[in-house]
C-alpha cells in the first residue's frame, strides 16, 4: 500500500519580537491521518496553524502540500490549494446571514451563486445549523457560531483541515457529537485532520498519533499511550502522575 505524505513542514521558524515562537518544527501528515497536537497555552500552536496555511509565514523553513511548496503563498491561494483552518477565537461575519457566512467559503469551489448556495446549505445540514439559515450570525450561541465556522470552513472542500480547538466551552454531550462528526469527515471524505485539543480524552479518543509543541518545538511525536507516559510531556504539560493518564 503506496502511503501518500500530504502535508509537510520542515524547519518552521517564526518570532515576533524577541520571542521564539516556532523553533525549527518539522513534521509531515500522511494523507487521510487524523492527528492531534497539545502543548500548553504559548507553545505555538495556532502560530504553527497561521504559518501552515500562509496568515502569518515563517521566517525561516518551508511548507509543502502534496510535495509541493507553498510557503509565503496567500492564504486565499492555500485554501484553493486544499489547506485551511479553523480559528482558535471564533470569527464570523456578524452582520452576515448564517448562510452567507458559509457561502464565503463555498464560493471557493463553486462555478455560480446557486451552487455556492447548496454547497453552503449542505454544511449546515451536517453541523445541524439549517434551522433559519437567515438569521445574522451574531444572534447565534458560542457553540453555534463555532460550528458555523466549521461550516465555512468544510464547503471550501479541503482535503486538509486544521482544526484549533473546536471543542473549547462544550459541554460532555456536545463533546461526543463533535468527536463523532470530525471521525466522519475523516472517514467518509477523507479529510486529513490536524486537530489541536486541550481535552485530552477527547484527543486521544479519536487521535492515532499525537504531536506535543512547547516552547515552539516538537517534543514528542508518538501514539497516544507513548505520549501519556513521555516524562518531558508530564513534566512540560501534563503535570499529572503519569498513573492518572488513562490509554484510552
Amino acid at each position: 500500500m503506496t502511503v501518500t505524505t500530504a502535508l509537510e513542514c520542515r524547519g518552521l521558524i517564526q518570532r515576533f519580537g524577541g520571542v521564539q515562537a516556532l523553533n525549527e518544527v518539522t513534521f509531515e501528515l500522511q494523507a487521510g491521518c487524523i492527528v492531534g497536537l497539545i502543548g500548553p497555552n504559548g507553545a505555538g500552536k495556532s502560530t504553527l496553524f497561521n504559518a501552515v496555511v500562509g496568515l502569518a509565514p515563517p521566517l525561516g523553513g518551508e511548507v509543502l502540500l502534496w510535495g509541493r511548496r507553498i510557503t509565503g503563498l496567500p492564504a486565499h491561494v492555500v485554501c484553493r490549494l486544499g489547506l485551511t483552518k479553523t480559528s482558535q477565537k471564533v470569527q464570523v461575519f456578524g452582520d452576515m446571514s448564517v448562510i452567507d457566512n458559509v457561502m464565503v467559503g463555498a464560493i471557493l469551489r463553486a462555478r455560480s451563486i446557486a451552487e455556492a448556495r447548496q454547497l453552503a446549505l449542505t454544511e449546515l445540514q451536517l453541523l445541524e445549523l439549517d434551522g433559519d439559515i437567515n438569521l445574522p450570525a451574531s444572534s447565534l450561541t458560542l457553540v453555534d457560531r463555532t460550528r458555523l465556522e466549521l461550516a465555512r470552513a468544510l464547503s471550501s472542500q479541503p482535503r486538509i483541515l486544521l482544526v484549533d480547538e473546536l471543542m473549547a466551552g462544550l459541554n460532555a454531550v456536545e463533546i461526543a457529537q463533535t468527536l463523532t462528526l470530525l471521525k466522519d469527515i475523516n472517514r467518509q471524505r477523507g479529510t486529513t485532520l490536524l486537530v489541536i485539543e486541550h481535552n485530552m480524552a477527547a484527543i486521544t479518543s479519536i487521535c492515532p498519533r499525537i504531536l506535543v509543541l512547547v516552547d515552539g518545538r516538537i517534543i514528542a511525536d508518538a501514539t497516544p499511550h507513548d505520549v501519556s507516559h513521555n516524562p518531558a510531556v508530564i513534566e512540560a504539560y501534563l503535570g499529572v502522575p503519569e498513573s492518572a493518564i488513562t490509554d484510552d
